[in-house]
């Protein structure tokens, strides 16, 4: 089914009975999604690799917290609602918008792209 790099550089084969097993026990979570994403987070992060042993208890503890979070992207409804700005992030975000405005005027609802103003003596001809 799919193979999840360890800490030596082996591989560890999940079969599908394996797969089947985890989707009975944990049926808000997609699965073979999860494993694919477990297998990119364990080539980006060689250094968390886990032994051989050791691989299926990680697997079933990625599992357990996508379940417990709802099954990620599954159900929307399940997601925290968005968390308030610090002070400083906001300041920060205040900040920026009030940059792009001086930088490139306020936006026209007409044109979603940016605008340039050519004054006669800004265009030069090639």
């Amino acid at each position: 089914m799919i193979e999840l790099p360890t800490v030596n550089g082996d591989m560890v084969l999940i079969s599908l009975a394996d797969v089947a097993e985890w989707s009975e026990a944990f049926p808000a979570v997609n699965v073979r999604q999860q494993l694919a994403a477990m297998r990119s987070w364990l080539n980006a992060n060689p250094k968390n690799r886990k032994t051989s042993k050791g691989m299926k208890r990680f697997v079933v503890s990625w599992l357990t917290r996508d379940q417990d979070r709802g099954g990620g992207r599954q159900h929307p409804q399940a997601q925290a609602p968005p968390r308030p700005q610090s002070p400083s992030m906001q300041r920060h975000h205040d900040i920026h918008a009030r940059l792009k405005r001086e930088l490139y005027g306020e936006p026209d609802e007409q044109f979603a792209g940016q605008t340039v103003d050519l004054a006669a003596g800004d265009f030069r001809s090639h």
